[in-house]
C-alpha cells in the first residue's frame, strides 16, 4: 500500500488547490513545489517548526516536511515569539519554515520564497533515534506555548483521513473553502481528507464576518466547509447564513457543542437551501475525528455527537457525576480505534517513545448512552464545580446562557468561580436562570466584563490563557 503521501501524489494533472484570484494549481505542480524544498534538507529524521497558513507555500512546506521523514511541529498564524523560542528551546528543531524573519544567531535562511522562509540550524540538533512512525506534532487544543504535543504517526494520519472520507458525502467535484488553520486538528483533518481524495481546497484567509469571504465562497463555486461553534455564531450573528451560495451541498462542525439560535438558524439555513449539516466530535488525541452525526440522525437524536466512525467505537468508564441525564449511565467516553495517537511529548527525548496510548483515547468529556446508542456529552470531569453542595457542569452553564442570548464563560480559580463576557449582560434574568434551573445565585460568582475573550486560533474559548491571567489578577488583589 503506497504511504499516505504517495497516495496524494497519485492525482497528478487534477486541481489540488485554488488561490484567491481564481489560479488552479495542480497535484503535479503542488508536488513540484514540494520537491523542491526537500532537495534542500538532509536525508536524516529530523524535527522542524512550521507556521501554518491556508496558502499553497505553507501546505507545500507541510507534504514537504513529511514527505521527507522530517517531523514538523505545526503552529498557528501570528504564534508569539517567545511561544516559537520555547519550541526552538525544548524540541531543538533543524529546520523553520515561517512567514517572518527570525532574528536568531543559530538559524540561517536557504530558501525565501512565496513570502515563507526555510531556516536550517547552524548546530547538529539531530537525535539519533526518533521513533520511526512519528509523523507530526499537533498542539493540544487551547495550548499557550505549553511544550506538550500530541505524536501523531503515519498510520494515524492514513486512518483518520480514509475514517472522515468514508462519512461524509464527498464527490470529484467538490471544492473545500478553508476556515480554519490546519496547525488545528480539525482544519487538518479538511486538509488531508480532500488531498488524499484528489479533490480541490479553495485556499482562504478572511473571516466569515467578512464581505470578502463571501464574495469568494461564492465565485469559487465551494460546496463545503467546516468550522467550529464561534464560526456558526459569528454567522448567526451577521444573518450570513442566507448568503450561503447554490453550490454548497454540506458543512460540517466540530470542536464543541453548538446549541440555542445559532443552531437553530444553521439548521434552517440549510433545510431552506437543501444543504446537510453534519456534525461531528473530535480531539488532537484521535488525530481528528472520531463521530459523525448524519442529518438523518440528527433529527432522531438532537444534541448527540453521533456514533464512532468505523471501525473505531466508544465505551463508558463509569464516573459517580449528578446529572440531569443521571437516568442512564454517565461516564468517561473512551475511543478505541487505529486513528488514536501514540501519545505525548514534553520534551526532546520524548520523541523516541514508541505508541503509548496503544489505540485506546480517555476523551476526559462525561457522556451517556441513549437507547440506540448514541452518545451525548454532558460536560469535561475537570469542568464541574460546587457550592453549597450543589454540583454544576460549567458546560451546561455556558449553553443555558448561550440559549439567553449571551455568550459568558464559566471558570473557577482557585476556589472561586467566575462569570466572564465581553458584553452587557442582564443580572437580573441571569440570577433568575441560575436560581430556577440549578438552586445557583449571581451573588454564588464573581462576574467580570472583559473587553474580549480570548480565544485559539480555531475559534475555541481559550481557557488556559484566561486561568491564568485571572489567576495573576486574583493573587495581586
Amino acid at each position: 500500500m503506497p504511504s499516505f503521501l504517495d497516495s496524494i501524489r497519485l492525482h497528478d494533472k487534477k486541481t489540488a488547490l485554488i488561490e484567491s484570484d481564481g489560479n488552479g494549481i495542480s497535484y503535479s505542480t503542488l508536488f513540484q513545489e514540494v520537491d523542491d524544498l526537500c532537495s534542500k534538507f538532509r536525508k536524516a529524521k529530523d524535527v522542524a517548526i512550521l507556521i501554518c497558513k491556508n496558502n499553497k507555500a505553507s501546505i507545500a512546506g507541510y507534504l514537504a516536511f513529511v514527505t521527507s521523514d522530517i517531523v514538523p511541529i505545526l503552529l498557528g498564524p501570528k504564534t508569539p515569539i517567545d511561544f516559537l523560542n520555547n519550541y526552538i528551546n525544548i524540541y531543538r528543531p533543524r529546520y523553520l519554515y515561517l512567514d517572518f524573519f527570525l532574528d536568531n544567531e543559530s538559524y540561517f535562511v536557504v530558501e525565501s520564497k512565496d513570502g515563507f522562509h526555510l531556516y536550517v540550524s547552524k548546530e547538529d540538533f539531530a537525535i539519533e533515534n526518533i521513533y520511526s512512525g512519528l509523523r507530526l506534532l499537533l498542539t493540544t487544543s487551547g495550548s499557550t506555548g505549553s511544550p506538550k504535543l500530541v505524536r501523531v504517526s503515519e498510520r494515524n494520519l492514513r486512518i483518520n483521513s480514509e475514517m472522515i472520507c468514508s462519512s461524509l458525502p464527498m464527490r470529484d467535484e467538490d471544492i473545500a473553502i478553508t476556515t480554519l488553520p490546519f496547525n488545528y486538528s480539525y482544519g487538518l483533518s479538511i486538509l488531508n481528507t480532500h488531498l488524499l481524495k484528489g479533490l480541490s481546497i479553495q485556499l482562504n484567509e478572511y473571516s466569515v464576518i467578512q464581505r470578502d469571504f463571501w464574495e469568494l465562497l461564492y465565485d469559487s463555486k465551494s460546496t463545503t466547509f467546516g468550522g467550529v461553534p464561534f464560526l456558526y455564531q459569528q454567522i448567526n450573528q451577521i444573518g450570513a447564513g442566507k448568503l450561503l451560495s447554490s453550490s454548497v451541498r454540506y458543512l460540517t462542525q466540530a470542536g464543541g457543542k453548538l446549541s440555542g439560535a445559532p443552531l437553530e438558524s444553521i439548521y434552517r439555513t440549510c433545510a431552506e437551501g437543501k444543504i446537510e449539516f453534519y456534525v461531528m466530535y473530535g480531539q488532537t488525541e484521535a488525530t481528528a475525528r472520531m463521530s459523525v452525526l448524519s442529518p438523518t440522525d440528527a433529527s432522531k437524536h438532537p444534541g448527540s455527537i453521533g456514533k464512532a466512525i468505523a471501525p473505531g467505537r466508544f465505551s463508558l468508564i463509569p464516573y459517580d457525576v449528578e446529572h440531569t441525564a443521571s437516568d442512564h449511565l454517565v461516564g468517561e467516553l473512551v475511543f478505541h480505534g487505529e486513528n488514536v495517537a501514540l501519545g505525548y511529548a514534553q520534551k526532546l527525548t520524548d520523541l523516541e517513545l514508541g505508541d503509548e496510548f496503544n489505540g485506546i483515547l480517555k476523551t476526559g468529556d462525561l457522556a451517556y448512552f441513549d437507547e440506540e446508542g448514541f452518545p451525548y456529552i454532558v460536560g469535561r470531569i475537570n469542568r464541574f464545580g460546587k457550592v453549597r453542595g450543589v454540583r454544576f457542569s460549567f458546560e451546561d452553564l455556558e449553553i443555558m446562557f448561550q440559549n439567553l442570548g449571551f455568550n459568558v464563560v464559566v471558570l473557577e480559580i482557585e476556589d472561586k468561580l467566575f462569570l466572564l463576557a465581553n458584553q452587557d449582560i442582564d443580572i437580573a434574568l441571569i440570577d433568575e436562570t441560575l436560581r430556577d434551573n440549578v438552586g445557583l445565585r449571581f451573588k454564588d460568582f464573581t462576574f467580570k466584563k472583559m473587553v474580549e475573550i480570548p480565544r485559539t486560533h480555531s475559534g475555541k474559548v481559550d481557557y488556559a490563557s484566561i486561568s491564568y491571567e485571572l489567576a495573576i489578577v486574583e493573587k495581586s488583589v
